[in-house]
């Protein structure tokens, strides 16, 4: 599966990584949910930057 990562902060362009994972697999009482699609907000951009609104 693919995945965006950030690992430090920084700059989204430098610091944002796409990688290829393992797709992982549930324990009991845990469930799988894929996403299809999901939202960026100004708070996201500011944890990624470190930087608090």
């Amino acid at each position: 599966m693919k995945a965006v990562l950030f690992e430090k902060y920084g700059s989204p362009n430098k610091v944002l990584e796409i990688k290829d994972l393992a797709k992982p697999i549930p324990k009991a009482n845990e469930v799988l949910i894929k996403i299809y699609a999901t939202a960026v907000n100004d708070y996201d951009w500011s944890i990624v930057r470190r930087k608090i609104l």
